[in-house]
């Protein structure tokens, strides 16, 4: 006659705690919010650039924060030491939404857009939907554009 004995805790407690961490990970997993799901990649195409000094700044926002200084999503590109001429593209991955889009070429590489006496823009600036404000300072519903998976680049030219 064989003698079972009983399996002892130092045998079961390891599995216990494997059986235990696999299952907080498959919740933390389930009911966890997604980080980047909602994203979309978009390509800011951008022309008019006059001198090869300096960088691109690419501005996001929304109808809530149009051209404060918290923009939504501010990207910076400088401008290749060997750059000649012709459109640049700035990557960006964004929640699918409405949103209106500045770019300005810092050319002086102080990480601000200069002003004039006026206070309007001193270096080349561009709005998303070929907005170019006649009077008064740019509207949001004008520079609007919808971003969704299947936009893939929008077009802007630097003034």
């Amino acid at each position: 006659m064989q003698n079972k004995q009983a399996p002892s805790a130092a045998h079961t407690l390891p599995e216990a705690n494997t059986m235990k961490i696999a299952l907080l990970l498959l919740l933390n997993l389930l009911l966890a919010p997604p980080v980047h799901a909602d994203n979309v990649p978009l390509n800011v195409v951008v022309d008019g650039i006059d001198q090869p000094s300096g960088c691109l700044v690419v501005q996001v926002y929304n109808a809530d924060n149009w051209l404060s200084d918290q923009p939504l999503q501010s990207q910076s590109l400088p401008l290749p030491a060997d750059y000649q001429q012709g459109a640049l593209s700035i990557a960006l991955e964004l929640p699918a939404g409405r949103y209106a889009f500045s770019v300005y070429h810092d050319v002086d590489g102080n990480g601000q857009m200069n002003k004039n006496a006026f206070g309007l823009p001193a270096e080349p600036v561009g709005l998303s939907n070929r907005h170019v404000p006649r009077f008064g300072p740019p509207r949001y519903r004008k520079a609007e554009v919808s971003i969704t998976a299947d936009t893939g680049s929008i077009y802007i030219t630097l003034n």
